[in-house]
Parts: structure tokens; sequence; C-alpha cells
């Protein structure tokens, strides 16, 4: 009697622990990214460049300005933006697949909304729906498995 009452009591404090740990609900999010998404599709941009900042423990160039430039909706080069607050550098052939062009980035998001990531934050361009700013976490319990991701607001059409 006793060790059941103690097996009940536990497998209950388990119950409640797991309930306790259960991610959040990211149907909002989905909701933003699916609108956001279909704002930038009405654009009808394919070639562009982006202004961008990634922050990662593993990304190349991480905290450093690159300019993105897309042409007809694919990768088509990654360089120093040339800001002058910060240290001339070259990109890699191999770097340049890390970065992200804005179709990549609203991926991303379902995809971290798929997994329901510990923490999403994102904040998308009013006129032209891309993410100017992305942060996830994909785990609180992981180290270094964080990312953010600036974009300037500006997207300046090389049409």
């Amino acid at each position: 009697m006793i060790l059941r009452t103690l097996v009940a009591t536990a497998l209950t404090g388990l119950m409640l622990l797991n309930l306790g740990c259960a991610k959040r609900d990211l149907s909002e999010e989905l909701a933003d990214v699916k609108k956001n998404r279909a704002l930038w599709q009405q654009q009808n941009i394919t070639d562009y460049s982006i202004f961008t900042v990634h922050s990662c423990a593993l990304c190349p160039r991480s905290d450093l300005e690159v300019i993105i430039t897309v042409k007809n909706s694919a990768m088509f080069s990654v360089q120093d933006s040339g800001r002058t607050d910060q240290v001339r550098f070259t990109v890699t052939a191999e770097q340049t697949k890390s970065f992200l062009t804005v179709d990549d980035l609203f991926n991303k998001i379902e995809d971290a909304i798929k997994l329901r990531v510990e923490a999403l934050e994102v904040i998308y361009d009013s006129t032209y729906g891309f993410p100017t700013r992305l942060f996830i976490d994909y785990s609180k319990n992981s180290m270094d498995d964080e990312i953010t991701i600036s974009n300037r607001t500006r997207i300046m059409s090389t049409n």
C-alpha cells in the first residue's frame, strides 16, 4: 500500500514536472511569419541587397556587418559592408553558404516554430515584410545554440 502511494505520488510529480517544461504555443508566431512572407512575396523582389549582422557561437564573421546580394532569388555574393567602424575582411565561398536570403530567413523561422524552440523573437519590416531582427534560442539548457540575425530595415532593389 505504501509502495503504491509512493509510486503514484512520484508519477504525479513527474507529470506535473513534464507539464511545467512543455514548450509554449507558437501559433501566433506562425500566423505572423505567414502574413509577412505573403507581404514580402507581393513585392515581387527577386534582385536585392540587404545589410545583415549574424551573431552566434558558430557564425562566420559573427557580429560583423555584411552585405548580401541576391539575384534571381538566389544568393549571389556576401561581402564586407564597408561600414567604417569595423575591420575590413573577406568572406570565403564556404562562409557564404551560412548566410541567408530573405526566403531562407522565413524558412528558418518556420523551422524554429515546427521545432517549438525555447525562445523566438522576430521583428518584421512594416513595408516589405522581411525579418529585420531574428532571435532564436533552441534550448534554454544548451549553451551556444542561440542565433541573432539583424538586418537593416532597407531593401535596396538591384532590379
